[in-house]
């Protein structure tokens, strides 16, 4: 649940918000550079795949999943969302749709631990 704060983009603590944050504060290549690395690494881990699976002629995607079980399940009840999480759990069964939640979540985590790794380091 503590992922949510870096996930949601209105949240202040929004991952990407952040690092664009720090980015235009900091006017070293080197540091624009990682932050550019972290920011392709979160991206990366929202567009991995799970196994290369497709429901429906869609790619299941890091991204698409989290977004599904946030907008459906955890945070709120977007109907249409939980249908297609049912259609979804039908073909690959809740506890397999829910190893790939929690893959999605972990590898954006790591752009998120590396990130608050980076700040600790930066002297000020």
């Amino acid at each position: 649940m503590a992922f949510r704060f870096f996930y949601l983009q209105k949240e202040p603590s929004n991952f990407l918000r952040v690092a664009n944050i720090i980015d235009h504060r900091v006017s070293l290549d080197v540091v624009s550079r990682h932050l550019r690395g972290l920011k392709e690494q979160w991206h990366g881990a929202m567009a991995r795949r799970g196994l290369n699976v497709k429901v429906n002629d869609e790619e299941l995607t890091a991204g698409l999943l989290i977004d599904l079980w946030f907008n459906a399940h955890y945070f709120h009840s977007d109907a249409g969302k939980e249908e297609r999480i049912r259609q979804i759990n039908a073909i690959l069964s809740t506890d397999l749709h829910r190893v790939f939640l929690a893959d999605a979540v972990f590898e954006a985590t790591k752009a998120v631990l590396s990130l608050y790794n980076s700040v600790k380091e930066m002297r000020v």
